[in-house]
C-alpha cells in the first residue's frame, strides 16, 4: 500500500553440539569410558520496522533478543564386570555452563548501563560423583541400586545434594513383569515462559543465591 509502516518479526532457535568419546579396555571385564561434549543452545526473537520513503521501504528500527547457553561437560566412568550377572559402574562428571538469558542488539535508544545489565552473563559449574550396581539372576530378576553426589556453584553460593536411586524388575508367569523404582533428582536450571507479547518466549536461567534448585522424588510401581 502507499505510505504507512511495515513490520517484520522472526523467531529462530537451535542447538550446536560436538562430542568426542574415548573407550579403553584396562583388562578383561574392566573398561574405561570418557566423553567430552560441548553444546550451544540459541533462541532468539527479532523485529524490524520499516517506513516508506518514496518508492523504497527504509528500516527505521530493529531489535534482536537472544537467549544463549554454552555447556562444556566431561563424564568419565569405569565399568567392572566381576561376574556374568554383576556390573559395577563408578565415575565423575564435571560441567561448566555460561548462561546469557537475554542478549539485546537494537537501534532503539537504551541507556548503556541498562543494556549492559540486560546483556550480563552468569557462569556456573557442577561436579558429580556417581556409582551404580546392577544384579541379574537368570531371566527372572534384574535389580540396580546407585546414586550421585552433586555440587553446584554459582557466584558466591554453593549447593550440594545426594541423589539415590533403585529399581527392580521381576519376571512373573505368563510373560508378565513386576517393576518398581525410586529416584531423587535435582535440577539446577529453570525455564521461564511468557506469552505476554503474543509470541513464545522461553528463557533458561540457572539457580542463584536467591532461587534454589528444584528437586523431586519419584516412586513407580507397575505390571507390564
Amino acid at each position: 500500500k502507499e505510505g504507512g509502516d511495515r513490520g517484520r518479526i522472526g523467531i529462530a532457535w537451535g542447538n550446536t553440539t560436538v562430542t568426542t568419546r574415548y573407550n579403553y579396555i584396562i583388562r578383561p571385564r574392566l573398561f574405561l569410558k570418557s566423553i567430552l561434549s560441548f553444546s550451544r543452545y540459541n533462541y532468539g526473537i527479532s523485529s524490524k520496522s520499516f517506513e516508506k520513503d518514496g518508492r523504497k521501504w527504509e528500516e527505521i528500527n530493529s531489535l534482536k533478543s537472544t537467549s544463549i547457553i554454552n555447556d562444556l561437560t566431561n563424564k568419565t566412568s569405569i565399568e567392572w564386570f566381576p561376574g556374568s550377572n554383576h556390573m559395577l559402574r563408578a565415575g565423575v562428571q564435571a560441567s561448566l555452563y555460561r548462561y546469557r538469558p537475554t542478549s539485546v542488539k537494537t537501534t532503539l535508544e537504551i541507556p548503556p548501563d541498562s543494556l549492559s545489565k540486560i546483556n550480563s552473563a552468569i557462569s556456573t559449574n557442577e561436579v558429580a560423583a556417581f556409582m551404580e550396581y546392577e544384579l541379574t539372576i537368570g531371566n527372572w530378576l534384574k535389580a540396580n541400586v546407585g546414586g550421585r553426589a552433586v555440587g553446584m556453584h554459582v557466584n558466591s553460593k554453593s549447593y550440594g545434594n545426594l541423589e539415590p536411586r533403585a529399581g527392580i524388575n521381576f519376571m512373573l508367569p505368563g510373560d508378565f513383569a513386576l517393576k518398581g523404582a525410586y529416584s531423587r533428582m535435582n535440577q539446577y536450571i529453570h525455564l521461564l515462559t511468557s506469552n505476554s507479547v503474543g509470541l513464545p518466549n522461553d528463557v533458561w536461567v540457572p539457580a542463584t543465591e536467591t532461587i534454589k534448585p528444584s528437586s523431586s522424588e519419584q516412586y513407580t510401581v507397575g505390571i507390564s
